[in-house]
């Protein structure tokens, strides 16, 4: 009885190891993505021509096709978590290369 009540603390704490280890990883390589630029620092400025009615996931694609973010998911999970979808505006933009995704 001893030794499986063992067994099966150590499995549970295993797997909360493991979870815990899987959230710090998703951790780091969330800010990763966020603060490193998408853009080489030689290349010259992105333009970025946002269409009216345009959604957040378009807006993702368009930053991805011209290189300013390295995923498109990585923007929609940001503007949601930053709660400014409602605030993104069509329009004509400029990114340098060294702007990351949080600028």
């Amino acid at each position: 009885m001893r030794g499986r009540l063992w067994s099966r603390f150590l499995l549970a704490w295993r797997v909360g190891l493991a979870l815990a280890l899987a959230l710090v990883l998703a951790y780091a390589a969330w800010q990763y993505e966020i603060r490193r630029p998408a853009l080489p620092p030689e290349s010259a400025p992105a333009t970025v021509v946002v269409p009216p009615g345009t959604s957040v996931a378009q807006i993702g694609r368009l930053l991805h096709e011209r290189h300013v973010v390295r995923h498109p998911l990585v923007f929609r999970l940001l503007v949601l978590e930053r709660g400014v979808a409602s605030r993104l505006k069509a329009g004509e933009y400029r990114f340098a290369p060294e702007q990351s995704a949080e600028d």
